[in-house]
């Protein structure tokens, strides 16, 4: 099905079921207008600077290895996580917590990070 105008991001309402997973089911209408765009693996990227590569499977339109993102900033039932398209890969993510406004993200990277991303802040590695 051809799309003739397209805003290439998406959002997912996230569950109790979605916070405990590693994976997330990506919305089909999305999948479809990006298919010859995305590419296996992409990576995630939060105000912070937390990055996370994470794996997506066109067949089940799922992103696997979300589990270190959803512990790491807590996310709970009733949170939504936007996605805005970079290119094929790469993705900015916002969260956004019950209250309808984007959380306070604390100053952490995730654990394959090497080195703070944010200049002049001072961050924290998570253990993996």
């Amino acid at each position: 099905m051809e799309y003739p105008f397209f805003v290439p991001d998406f959002f997912k309402f996230m569950t109790y079921d979605d916070c405990s997973s590693n994976e997330l089911l990506i919305p089909q209408k999305f999948c479809d207008m990006q298919h010859n765009a995305l590419t296996g693996n992409w990576i995630l990227s939060i105000r912070n600077g937390y990055k996370i590569h994470v794996a997506y499977d066109e067949q089940s339109r799922k992103l696997t290895g979300l589990l270190d993102l959803f512990t790491d900033f807590q996310l709970v039932d009733g949170e939504i996580l936007l996605f805005e398209y970079v290119d094929n890969s790469n993705f900015k993510v916002y969260i956004v917590g019950e209250d309808g406004n984007e959380i306070e993200f604390p100053a952490i990277v995730h654990c394959s990070q090497t080195s703070s991303p944010v200049p002049g802040k001072t961050v924290s590695s998570v253990a993996c």
